[in-house]
């Protein structure tokens, strides 16, 4: 009888290492412990959990690969708008700002010395 360890069962059903570990785990595939190791029957990788019910064919793939990135670039196009709109409203806010100072300024007003003299006003 053939046996597999967990990378090469991995391969052979197509699926992660850590997957093969988890369903040995949970029960869902039988396996013996050989010291560190886990021994899986071919049997047993025959009679697992298929790894994916519906696997996407490679040319639907390819047409959700090319949406997914047409779908980036928009995103990136439209963040740069926003980016570029945020720098004109920090930009009107800036000026906005210096006008307001401008008119909350209390304007100067030239103080009138006081001319004191000894015991008497002018």
């Amino acid at each position: 009888m053939n046996y597999y360890n967990a990378k090469e069962a991995a391969q052979y059903l197509g699926v992660n290492e850590r997957t093969i570990r988890k369903w040995i785990q949970s029960g869902h595939l039988k396996a013996k412990k050989a010291g560190r190791f886990y021994r899986i029957s071919k049997r047993a990788l025959d009679s697992a959990p298929p790894a994916r019910a519906a696997k996407v064919p490679v040319s639907d793939g390819r047409q959700l690969v090319d949406g997914l990135r047409a779908q980036v670039e928009y995103e990136r196009q439209e963040r740069e708008k926003l980016r570029q709109e945020n720098m004109r409203l920090m930009q009107m806010l800036g000026q906005a700002e210096s006008q307001i100072k401008m008119l909350e300024a209390p304007k100067e007003v030239k103080k009138q010395k006081r001319r004191w003299f000894w015991g008497r006003k002018k």
